[in-house]
């Protein structure tokens, strides 16, 4: 569980260190992904008296607006703020990001610089639909697909609400496909529930988590990606899949609104309503 992370800290910063001296590496920057590794970056940069960077991706004071389940919000919330006031840089992936960090701790605004996200055009590229259906054995005439972690925040059960009222899937003719690993199993419980529920457990496959070299096959393969989430800094899967020359149906939310066009590569709903995201 990825709340019981913060116990290993002290073990992880101690292995890192010794590392860092069995191979006799000088290092002029660091630069640390995530609050938890934040903790260790800003330890290292200290012992070593070199630069540190961070970038943080969530927020526990923005995912806190949206969802009340997330168990390591205060500590985190604290350390966040600790971070943003000791490190030398703060790397965010778009300006609604940035603007969440001057909302924060506005006193760290000359800290920050905003790094668009990217993706690599040589592996997520257009590729043949029927051939990269073949691959993974799709027969579906249509094909939905979402993919990213199984959990309350990144709105499944909007999903599968919306997929519901989705005529094509009542008619066999469509298709959900989930790429991703459940971090949660009660959550994965009640969402299994709801899909028997619905009667849609011919209509939706959970592929669980896949190489990254298949990820772009799933997105060739599908009509539609779908991104319901509550907040995202960047949304990779959206861009991925723009790369790939599939649309994408997402929620106007933080790098989401900045990162698909709507109207020419997808469509961006702001409200979460179920029939919204099925029409």
């Amino acid at each position: 569980n990825k709340a019981k992370l913060f116990d290993y800290i002290d073990g992880y910063f101690a292995k890192i260190k010794k590392f860092i001296n069995s191979q006799g590496i000088k290092y002029s920057l660091i630069h640390s992904h995530y609050w938890l590794s934040g903790i260790i970056g800003i330890r290292l940069a200290q012992s070593l008296n070199i630069f540190h960077f961070v970038t943080f991706h969530t927020f526990a004071q923005i995912k806190s607006r949206y969802s009340s389940d997330d168990n390591d919000a205060l500590p985190r919330q604290s350390t966040e703020r600790e971070l943003m006031s000791l490190v030398d840089g703060l790397v965010c992936s778009c300006e609604s990001e940035k603007r969440d960090l001057i909302q924060i701790d506005e006193k760290n605004v000359n800290k920050i610089h905003c790094v668009g996200g990217g993706v690599d055009l040589e592996r997520f590229r257009p590729l043949n639909k029927i051939e990269s259906r073949k691959k993974l054995q799709i027969s579906s005439n249509r094909v939905i697909f979402f993919a990213g972690r199984i959990e309350p925040f990144k709105g499944i059960d909007l999903l599968i609400e919306s997929i519901s009222h989705v005529e094509k899937i009542e008619t066999g003719e469509a298709k959900l496909f989930i790429v991703g690993r459940w971090t949660d199993r009660q959550y994965f419980n009640s969402i299994e529930a709801k899909i028997k529920e619905l009667k849609l457990s011919n209509a939706i496959n959970f592929i669980g988590p896949v190489g990254h070299n298949q990820i772009p096959l799933y997105y060739n393969s599908a009509d539609i990606t779908i991104v319901p989430s509550f907040h995202e800094s960047c949304g990779l899967v959206a861009l991925e899949s723009m790369a790939c020359g599939t649309p994408v149906i997402a929620a106007r939310t933080g790098g989401l609104v900045e990162n698909v066009l709507d109207g020419v590569t997808g469509y961006l709903i702001s409200s979460r309503c179920p029939e919204m995201y099925a029409e």
